[in-house]
């Protein structure tokens, strides 16, 4: 029987997902007064910078949230300041979108504290034809794919790291690249596929302890490191369970693993959010613009997240 949550914080959530409509969130006292550009002309020559980082951020944070072109980014933040009766500039569209191309997305810092790490990918459309098109003509046209990897901190629900590849990059490629970036790390948290040598050895590595499922035809490391026995163990223990007529979900619930289902949450909140599919076309547009998803997301978990407890 599927186990039940609810949801026990309503009242709070509510205020959140109403302050998420909040225009001051992303324009905010701090953006409007450092829009312009304090950067001194660089020595190659050339114009002064008029707009800083922080102010095409914020465009770009309206462009991402509410799906808009460039074109109408530009016309919102205009009347939006007029409302505001702020006499700034905006700048062109087109200075909007060069700009955004040379912006350093804020990283989430991870600090000196062990970091528990929940790590999987999904996939994002690039060219494709929709759903009903399909349904209605058939397909004549082929679908371009890529595959964004994510791994969050279960504490807080934000994204630690991010990154973007192609569609047929495999999840454990992933792992001990991500692994090299975090200081500290405590559990890590993935499915079956993570079930390697490679990233075995790499949570080893990182002094991290593996809440990893070992696959249905898993056999034993014959081998004394330390990467191997906890996945033995692993093996092991689910064998017990197996012999003791309990189910599989008896091992996972012992091993805390239900803390994974938080990455599924978050591809959902991600793709209701944005859409399943990318408005950039080229590798480094993708990145970008999914690096400030990515971001628009901890900033709305700042805000409040609903808190379930598990019901009798």
């Amino acid at each position: 029987m599927k186990n039940k949550f609810t949801a026990r914080s309503w009242s709070s959530y509510n205020k959140s997902l109403v302050e998420r409509g909040n225009l001051a969130i992303w324009i905010g006292p701090d953006v409007i007064s450092g829009w312009k550009s304090l950067k001194k002309p660089s020595v190659h020559g050339g114009r002064k910078e008029k707009f800083s980082d922080a102010a095409i951020l914020a465009l770009m944070f309206l462009k991402s949230l509410y799906r808009m072109p460039y074109r109408m980014v530009e016309g919102f933040a205009k009347s939006l300041f007029v409302i505001m009766k702020l006499s700034l500039s905006v700048p062109h569209f087109t200075r909007i979108c060069k700009r955004s191309k040379k912006l350093n997305i804020p990283k989430t810092p991870t600090g000196a504290k062990i970091t528990d790490i929940v790590i999987d990918g999904s996939g994002i459309k690039v060219y494709g034809e929709g759903e009903w098109k399909v349904e209605q003509h058939g397909r004549d046209r082929r679908k371009k794919w890529k595959k964004i990897h994510v791994a969050i901190d279960p504490e807080t629900q934000e994204v630690i790291l991010n990154d973007v590849t192609e569609k047929n990059t495999h999840d454990s490629k992933m792992l001990p690249l991500f692994l090299e970036k975090i200081p500290r790390v405590g559990r890590v948290f993935g499915d079956g596929a993570y079930d390697t040598k490679a990233c075995h050895k790499a949570i080893a590595k990182s002094g991290g302890r593996p809440m990893i499922p070992p696959r249905r035809t898993a056999k034993l490391w014959h081998t004394l490191e330390t990467w191997a026995i906890g996945r033995n163990t692993a093996i092991a223990d689910r064998e017990r369970f197996v012999a003791e007529n309990m189910h599989t979900t008896s091992w996972k619930k012992s091993r805390g693993y239900g803390v994974r289902s938080l990455v599924e949450a978050f591809f959902s909140r991600f793709k209701r959010s944005f859409g399943d599919r990318s408005y950039s076309k080229t590798d480094d547009g993708i990145a970008l613009e999914v690096g400030l998803k990515c971001v628009l997301l901890n900033r709305l978990a700042h805000l409040g997240l609903p808190r379930s407890v598990f019901v009798q």
